[in-house]
């Protein structure tokens, strides 16, 4: 078994689609997650891993953007 993180598309089950330039701040937090879990403890938020009491990163080999194909039409 991978652990597999998942990245949100901007895409809610209401069919509603966040805009291309209002998605920066979920890319900057899937960034953060990423680098929070791959990170070594020189990088911010592998230092904050560390102080969390798990100093070394985690083994992350996927990594899901979004899982929505359908909704919407498949459209997007």
């Amino acid at each position: 078994m991978e652990p597999v993180y998942a990245v949100w598309s901007g895409l809610y089950l209401d069919g509603e689609i966040v805009p291309q330039n209002q998605l920066q701040p979920y890319v900057d937090e899937a960034l953060n997650a990423i680098e929070y879990i791959i990170g070594n403890t020189s990088t911010p938020m592998g230092a904050l891993r560390a102080l969390h009491g798990h100093p070394q990163p985690w083994k992350l080999k996927y990594v899901e953007v979004g899982n929505e194909d359908n909704l919407n039409g498949g459209g997007r």
